[in-house]
């Protein structure tokens, strides 16, 4: 269990670093950023038992969790920010935050019910299996698209 000031630096930390990185994403191709930050997170989750047991290394492990999805954010609405405009724009954020609201409250029940009928470790399965269908997705999208340039 994380102390609850570690955890008040760790988000400063966190908007810190992506407010550095912005400057970095928006030089690079978002869509592989997207990418790469999904397979990474997806990665530390496969490793979670691995590293969550140990103070150090569960502390750098959730700040690397926290910095990967805030990329994923920062590069979603940058991506919506160049596809849409005026109300349109508008729309779309709305849709997306709506998209993000459902994707918490099935996560919770999942979390809910994914002790009781997989074990101990439903809760790192059903992540896992989210975020690879997740990443399957994304390349899928990016290899149709062409969304390489």
């Amino acid at each position: 269990i994380v102390d609850t000031s570690i955890r008040h630096y760790m988000m400063v930390l966190i908007v810190f670093v992506i407010s550095l990185l912005m400057l970095y994403v928006k030089k690079v191709n978002i869509h592989r950023v997207s990418i790469g930050s999904i397979g990474l997170s997806f990665t530390l989750f496969v490793t979670m038992p691995f590293w969550a047991g140990y103070n150090v290394l569960g502390l750098v492990g959730w700040f690397i969790l926290g910095v990967l999805y805030s990329i994923v954010f920062v590069t979603n609405i940058l991506g919506i920010t160049k596809k849409f405009d005026e109300i349109n724009l508008v729309t779309a954020f709305s849709l997306y935050l709506l998209g993000c609201c459902a994707g918490y409250y099935c996560g919770y029940i999942t979390i809910d019910t994914s002790e009781d009928t997989l074990g101990e470790n439903g809760f790192l399965i059903s992540i896992c299996f989210v975020l690879l269908s997740l990443l399957i997705y994304y390349v899928y999208l990016f290899r149709k698209y062409k969304l390489s340039q």
